[in-house]
């Protein structure tokens, strides 16, 4: 991560001065993303028009090869400004720096290849979020632009007179700062690449501008790739593809028994929570009374063991023998209802499967002498059954080996004839229940495999020690047991990665699959915020008071008294016990950022207003906030199993430890309800449309993710010195989701929480991930409770007066 900026002036007194407002409001911002360097570097030309003055300035964030400084110039005088990372296209090595190998990169075309269209070739490969600017100095042309879905920032200034400055920035002051001096900065457009050029002063018109800008857009591919100008999409087009008569059927039966199984599911958890209040009773009535309730507590947990072999009948894929063996790897359904109802009980309970005492419930087996489990498919709906790929993970033999070999290899041989994405594309030739089922299942197979290596180049090549890079957590539970045990007398390393963490379906998703790249020495840090809510501190008037009796001690402790129990509180803690029970040894870094009222309107005035701004609507500023607060990383550290530090002290001291994150990488699930269907109007467009109307709002949504102000989420985030990484936007997840029907991403069809990015909540479960692979939708702007925190009454396109003071 770097700050880069340039501006382009005429050399004269005016337009220096005016560099100077601009430049003095600038770098401030620029020096708080890159903490590691800063450097300038001058240079000029003279044409017709007289002197033509280029100052580029930089600040790097070092996390790749060797330290670099920027501005990067070469022997020639080609000068690079890099504010991104290569996670594919182009070759750079281990130890290498991604600067260097892309300036020598676009500085040494071949002679064949006109140079512009090298430099657009070039760009156009990389795999990986970036903005850049190079300045070209045999063809005396300046290049900036972004990547294909806007993941870093770039600003622009154009000048209004001869006078002014062409500013191009990652960030800058306010606008409304800037409002003095005419400073008006915009988004630069993700569509394409610029390309600056310098024009003679043949007439009067040419006085006025002495420079122009070409615009080469993104094109899909076949559209005129070689023709001299055009810039390669980086992403498969979309599938539009319509399911037939035999889609549908299968589409109708799976939601029928998706839901009566919910509905099943729902009547035995609440018979189980009736049952668990008889037993609290029962302390009082007696030991015949727990007794009683222990039988009809085993009788409820047979009736939904009947209600799966009833599906089993019906159709449901289930894998013979595999019910009565338990996993290891997940909580399943019917334990996770005993769990949860009957958290406190003394008395054992019995089911068909067995006894499940406490170290059951939990998810796995005292004795770790037992043989891996194979993990049970029933308890997913139709068409996510049982596969080769699954008996590898869940008994330790899958690897990131096998994942690249799922990359690189496996897409080929998934059938005898097709590809993955040609199965999907022609899934009318699928005329049987189990064929089809198969394609579900190698679908959701290749979608781990895809994201996980997408996680995976985002964590794996970061500073570390040539030993750190060896210890990658095993997925086995066996594996993880002697880990932990080898690690004893080890001292667990600070996190270098951190994850923006609701507990949401996203946020868990990308955890479990950095669980599996990330040293096992090395903590992960989760970073959940959470504003301070307004408490209602009018109380019924004390009976004392009537007797004259001073109350003013009680209502000044009321009023000074906290609130922070979020939504994305609550469901982060049950999202860091799932994690605890996936990978036990590894330690967890929950970080409870809390934000009063108090310090959200300080900290948004001295440095949130900026980053958010060219953006001013007060959906930007909740956004913007709750980012930039989570990116900050400074909170309470909340005790966990994973956490060894914590547990030796006393848990009554929790609110006074303070935590500073130290990890400079950030994972952020930006991009998967776009893809996956996750929005709410998404099922309102199906259900007017059908399925017709969804295809249409799914592929505008993934068109224009580059305006979906992920340039202001860089900014947020990155102001702390921090990277953000988007692994749901990696061009080979894209381009596989991309490849899919819609039908195979999301079904608006079922409940909430179900229905909605059904590939990806499929995908979780098979990783063991249970209770947050059920949650709906929930918005940063919501489940933290920024939003209305200081005024209930607006819209969230609207003006935000806050952002301007």
């Amino acid at each position: 991560m770097c700050g880069i900026c340039c501006c382009l002036f005429l050399d004269n007194h005016s337009s220096r001065n005016r560099y100077k407002v601009i430049s003095d409001s600038i770098l401030p911002h620029l020096q708080r993303r890159g903490p590691d360097h800063a450097g300038k570097t001058d240079c000029s030309i003279t044409n017709d028009t007289g002197t033509i003055c280029l100052r580029f300035a930089a600040t790097v964030l070092h996390l790749r090869g060797t330290k670099t400084p920027q501005p990067l110039e070469d022997e020639s005088g080609n000068v690079l400004l890099w504010n991104g990372e290569i996670f594919g296209g182009l070759e750079v090595k281990e130890d290498a720096n991604d600067t260097l190998v892309l300036l020598d990169k676009l500085s040494n075309h071949p002679a064949d290849i006109p140079p512009s269209q090298h430099i657009l070739s070039t760009m156009a490969k990389i795999q990986g979020p970036w903005a850049f600017i190079y300045w070209q100095v045999s063809k005396q042309k300046l290049w900036f632009g972004r990547d294909y879905f806007g993941r870093r920032s770039l600003l622009w200034h154009l000048p209004s007179n001869p006078y002014d400055v062409l500013a191009i920035t990652s960030v800058t002051e306010r606008n409304s700062v800037a409002a003095g001096t005419d400073l008006c900065f915009e988004e630069i457009p993700a569509d394409g690449l610029f390309c600056l050029d310098f024009v003679s002063s043949t007439t009067e018109e040419d006085e006025k501008q002495y420079f122009r800008i070409n615009k080469y857009e993104w094109t899909n591919p076949g559209e005129e790739l070689e023709r001299e100008g055009l810039l390669n999409c980086p992403v498969s087009p979309f599938n539009k593809q319509m399911p037939t008569e035999q889609d549908l059927r299968i589409i109708e039966e799976n939601r029928r028994k998706i839901n009566s199984r919910l509905i099943i599911q729902d009547e035995v958890k609440k018979e189980l929570e009736e049952l668990s209040m008889k037993e609290s009773k029962g302390t009082i009535k007696g030991e015949n009374y727990v007794e009683n309730v222990n039988e009809e507590l085993t009788e409820a947990i047979s009736r939904l063991d009947n209600v799966e072999t009833k599906n089993k009948t019906e159709g449901i894929t289930i894998e013979p023998g595999a019910s009565n063996v338990k996993c290891d790897h997940e909580i399943t359904v019917r334990e996770k209802c005993v769990r949860d109802c009957t958290h406190g009980m003394n008395a054992n309970v019995t089911s068909s499967n067995g006894t499940l005492s406490d170290s059951s419930i939990g998810g796995y087996r005292n004795n770790s002498s037992e043989s891996p489990c194979k993990f049970d498919p029933s308890h997913y709906p139709v068409g996510f059954g049982y596969t080769e790929n699954e008996e590898k993970l869940f008994s330790g033999k899958y690897s990131k080996d096998d994942t690249k070999t799922d990359i690189n290899e496996e897409g080929t041989k998934l059938s005898s004839n097709l590809t993955i994405t040609e199965e999907c594309r022609h899934c009318n030739f699928l005329r049987t229940r189990s064929e089809c089922d198969s394609c579900f299942k190698k679908t959701r197979d290749k979608f781990i495999a895809v994201l996980g290596n997408a996680v995976r180049k985002r964590v794996w090549n970061l500073p570390r020690n040539s030993r750190d890079r060896h210890l990658v957590a095993s997925v086995s539970l066996s594996g993880r047991i002697a880990e932990a045990r080898s690690l004893e007398t080890t001292e667990m390393q600070d996190a270098r990665v951190g994850i923006l963490f609701s507990g949401g379906i996203d946020s868990m998703m990308l955890a479990a699959l950095a669980d599996r790249y990330v040293p096992v020495e090395e903590a992960i840090d989760l970073l959940n915020v959470a504003f301070e809510q307004k408490i209602n501190s009018s109380q019924p008037q004390n009976k004392n008071a009537k007797k004259g009796k001073d109350t003013r001690k009680k209502a000044t402790e009321v009023k000074c008294s906290r609130n922070f129990s979020v939504p994305d509180r609550i469901t982060g803690i049950s999202g860091l016990e799932e994690l605890g029970l996936i990978n036990p040894s590894r330690q967890w870094n929950f970080i409870e950022v809390d934000v009063t009222l108090e310090e959200l309107q300080e900290m948004r005035s001295r440095h949130i207003s900026h980053v958010v701004s060219p953006l001013n609507t007060v959906l930007d500023d909740s956004i913007g906030c709750a980012l930039w607060f989570a990116a900050r990383g400074v909170g309470r550290l909340r005790p966990s199993s994973g956490n060894s530090n914590l547990n030796q002290e006393n848990e009554a001291n929790f609110e006074d430890r303070t935590y500073s994150s130290q990890a400079k990488v950030l994972l952020v699930g930006m991009g998967a309800d776009e893809q996956l269907g996750g929005y709410a109007r998404h099922r309102t467009r199906f259900n007017v449309e059908g399925w017709p109307g969804l295809t249409d709002e799914m592929e505008m949504e993934v068109k224009r993710i580059s305006k979906r102000n992920l340039g202001r989420d860089d900014r947020c985030i990155s102001d702390h010195g921090r990277e953000a990484r988007f692994p749901f936007l990696d061009e080979d997840v894209v381009s596989f989701l991309n490849s899919l029907p819609v039908w195979f991403k999301t079904d608006p069809g079922l409940p909430r929480g179900t229905g909605e990015k059904q590939l990806l909540r499929q995908a979780a479960r098979l990783l063991g991930l249970t209770s947050s692979s059920e949650l709906p939708k929930r918005a940063i702007q919501f489940g933290s409770r920024i939003a209305k925190l200081e005024s209930s009454g607006e819209k969230g396109s609207e003006a935000c007066s806050r952002l301007e003071s």
